[in-house]
């Protein structure tokens, strides 16, 4: 929390590969980081971060509000960063009010920004020229904006099935994440559960289909 990433924080070497992680069917939730990325913080030219199939809600950067701090969700500089079929989105950047505001991913000064499709972002200032607003948009994803937000409309966070605990879409609010997806390479979810008819994960916008 005193630092950068609030859950996982790296930094790479520009001229030697040393940081590279590969988030695949997680969840990261209620993480908070002093500076930024309350979830993750990729910096340095040798950081190079691939993003599947994974929740990111609920994370604070600048949790102390002194305006140092970027990306509630994501924060990216000067490294790699491939993001799809995930949901980043409810995320906070407690800069003050004077300051930009960069709720959910921050990467307007990162070289490599790769968006596969497939994602719900609820807020894309700090993000809009890898994550144009649609819903959904050219590359399948469903993009908010600062003056019109998207929520994913998720359950608490808990035991859902399965080794971890994990956020599960609703299905009596707006269904915002539910059939949205892309995941036909995936034999199950985050829960390890696959769909009783075609043992394949369903295409839910996130590492937890709901039904499956």
């Amino acid at each position: 929390e005193n630092g950068n990433g609030g859950a996982i924080h790296l930094f790479g070497s520009s001229t030697i590969n040393l940081a590279t992680v590969n988030i695949f069917r997680s969840t990261l939730t209620k993480n908070t980081a002093k500076h930024d990325g309350g979830a993750v913080s990729i910096s340095g030219g040798g950081s190079n971060t691939t993003i599947n199939h994974t929740t990111i809600v609920d994370n604070i950067a600048d949790s102390d509000a002194s305006g140092l701090g970027n990306g509630g969700g994501i924060n990216t500089s000067n490294g790699s960063l491939t993001v799809f079929n995930s949901i980043v989105a409810s995320n906070q950047d407690r800069s003050p009010a004077s300051n930009r505001i960069f709720d959910d991913i921050y990467s307007l000064n990162s070289p490599s920004v790769t968006n596969n499709g497939f994602n719900f972002i609820g807020n894309n200032v700090g993000s809009f020229t890898t994550f144009p607003a649609g819903a959904p948009n050219a590359n399948n994803d469903y993009v908010g904006t600062s003056l019109a937000k998207l929520d994913p409309d998720l359950g608490l966070y808990g035991d859902n099935g399965g080794p971890t605990e994990t956020l599960i879409p609703l299905t009596n609010g707006t269904l915002a994440v539910i059939d949205k997806g892309s995941c036909a390479s995936e034999p199950h979810d985050q829960r390890l559960l696959g769909n009783n008819i075609s043992k394949k994960r369903v295409v839910d916008l996130n590492g937890v289909p709901n039904g499956a």
